[in-house]
């Protein structure tokens, strides 16, 4: 019995990763909050603000299908409420852009006053330096209004660190055409069953077998891609396997400085 709620357990995971870079003078962290999909995590979702309180972070990085298309927005509506004390910045799913209401979606975390970004970037000041932020909604609708987003975050790397927000890791392809530091995603689940000793991901939204990115952290040319595993409790038809449900804080630190 015990293995059994192992293999299927839906308990809430946090891990650390850290990134690196000359850029940054002193360590920002951020928690990377992905495929929500509207799931519930105790009343008021308080038991996921507890958590990323007690990661002491800087600001939240919101990687789409945090609502979702067939589930009420309620859950949802109160994590961004409960967490509307951090910057934060929001770039839409797939399960957004499939709802009817995406606009609606996107107005509701404006109103707890995070930054949807969609084809743009951000500059803000977070332990006393500057850091640009960027993103996309995701390619669901329309490809060439993706493609049209894409070319619009097309800059050149300056001396901010740049965070690129994306979906969708399963185009990568797309994404290195944009420059960037750091890029995070959710989108896979974590590839829904988790492959012990291997640690590989199973399968993809896609139903591609063994999807390259599916949990942590991947080189990208000179940048650096971390995918979360993301949140979703309810809203799949196959059960999450030995692939717990997870919140990453990303530790950004001085080239020098371990955590």
């Amino acid at each position: 019995m015990k293995f059994s709620s192992k293999i299927f357990s839906t308990e809430l995971d946090t891990r650390i990763i850290a990134v690196h870079s000359p850029k940054i003078r002193n360590r920002i962290r951020f928690a990377l909050i992905s495929d929500l999909h509207s799931s519930r995590y105790g009343d008021g979702q308080q038991e996921l603000i507890d958590a990323v309180r007690a990661g002491k972070i800087d600001a939240v990085l919101y990687a789409g299908d945090i609502f979702d298309s067939r589930q009420s927005d309620t859950p949802t509506l109160e994590l961004l409420s409960g967490l509307s004390e951090y910057p934060s910045f929001f770039v839409t799913g797939n399960h957004e852009m499939k709802n009817t209401d995406a606009d609606k979606n996107r107005a509701a975390a404006r109103s707890f006053g995070i930054c949807v970004l969609q084809g743009n970037e951000t500059s803000v000041e977070i332990n006393s330096q500057r850091i640009t932020v960027c993103g996309v909604d995701d390619i669901y609708d329309s490809e060439e209004e993706f493609l049209s987003q894409i070319e619009n975050v097309r800059k050149p790397l300056n001396d901010d660190f740049r965070i690129f927000i994306l979906h969708n890791p399963e185009i990568v392809s797309v994404y290195e055409k944009v420059t960037a530091d750091l890029f995070v995603c959710g989108h896979v689940h974590g590839g829904q069953w988790r492959l012990p000793f291997i640690n590989r991901g199973l399968v993809s939204p896609r139903r591609t077998l063994f999807p390259k990115y599916s949990s942590g952290l991947y080189g990208i040319g000179n940048a650096k891609l971390i995918v979360s595993r993301g949140l979703s409790k309810t809203s799949t038809r196959i059960p999450r396997i030995f692939n717990r449900p997870e919140i990453i804080f990303i530790d950004v630190c001085p080239s020098h400085q371990n955590i």
